[in-house]
């Protein structure tokens, strides 16, 4: 029930795709996995963060966290 952690994605500004993240948080070896998995796939962060997750669940916050990204991008 620990709600506190950090998630981080990186990407390229220009291409947009995935080029690594972290995950500090309850849980993180099952996150992280995703992000991985986006990496191989050849995901843009836009496509991960589009996707459907489970709710609730805590891979939602690898999408939230995508999200913010995309967000960002558009400021």
């Amino acid at each position: 029930g620990d709600r506190v952690g950090l998630i981080k994605i990186i990407a390229d500004k220009k291409t947009r795709k995935i080029l690594g993240g972290h995950v500090c948080s309850e849980r993180a070896g099952e996150l992280v996995h995703e992000i991985a998995l986006a990496m191989y796939g050849n995901l843009k962060i836009d496509d991960l963060s589009e996707m459907i997750h489970a709710y609730p669940t805590y891979s939602e916050a690898v999408a939230a966290a995508a999200g913010m990204a995309v967000i960002s991008e558009e400021d």
